[in-house]
């Protein structure tokens, strides 16, 4: 007996559509193929979804139209999906050809965009403020900010400071080389770093000389 293949048509650009409309705020994507002939009396579609490279059973899921959302994803995962067609006689098709969708990290880096220094005491900075891009709380899923102030002096040494706003004032900070990063977390990890640092040595001195 004839085998049904099932179509799977959808361009990887469909994917990015659906993934840059609803993926924002959830973890799931939209896959789409073609439906089979109706002479073939289809039912039933079946979706696989793998991890590329893994060895685990796919998940399956089963839909009677053409379309099927695909939750429970992680970020920075390549996935794998197939679509098989179920006849009237329960007969399933072989696979279509498969297409791989990698799921986006959905969390940007968090970029510091100005260091102002409130005063210096000896050898100590005094209200130094750290502010940054702000990021859309409730379309990354995420409520805080967490500044890291690292001391490069010290071997994994530094301080942490956590805040729901896109700014932080250290109220004193020891005069030395220190290196920054501003993270979030939300449900699937922490948003990739982007380095600011504060450097202990003053400006070169200026050069002088006469304009004739």
């Amino acid at each position: 007996m004839k085998k049904l293949l099932a179509k799977f048509t959808v361009a990887v650009a469909t994917l990015f559509a659906a993934v840059s409309t609803t993926l924002a705020a959830t973890n799931q994507v939209t896959v789409v193929w073609e439906a089979n002939p109706p002479a073939e009396g289809v039912g039933l579609y079946k979706v696989y979804r793998s991890v590329a490279g893994s060895t685990n059973a796919p998940i399956v899921q089963s839909t009677t139209g053409t379309n099927l959302v695909s939750t429970n994803m992680f970020m920075g995962t390549t996935y794998v999906f197939t679509v098989t067609a179920v006849g009237p006689s329960l007969l399933e098709s072989l696979p279509s050809d498969p297409l791989q969708f990698y799921m986006p990290f959905l969390l940007p880096e968090v970029k510091i965009t100005n260091i102002v220094f409130g005063g210096k005491s000896g050898q100590v900075w005094n209200d130094v403020r750290v502010s940054w891009a702000s990021l859309d709380k409730a379309r990354y899923g995420f409520t805080t900010y967490t500044l890291n102030v690292d001391d490069l002096a010290l071997a994994g040494g530094g301080n942490t400071f956590t805040t729901t706003n896109n700014s932080f004032t250290i109220p004193t900070l020891n005069v030395a080389d220190y290196r920054l990063t501003v993270t979030t977390t939300n449900w699937h990890g922490t948003s990739p770093t982007v380095e600011a640092f504060i450097s202990k040595n003053p400006p070169s001195k200026p050069r002088i000389f006469i304009s004739q």
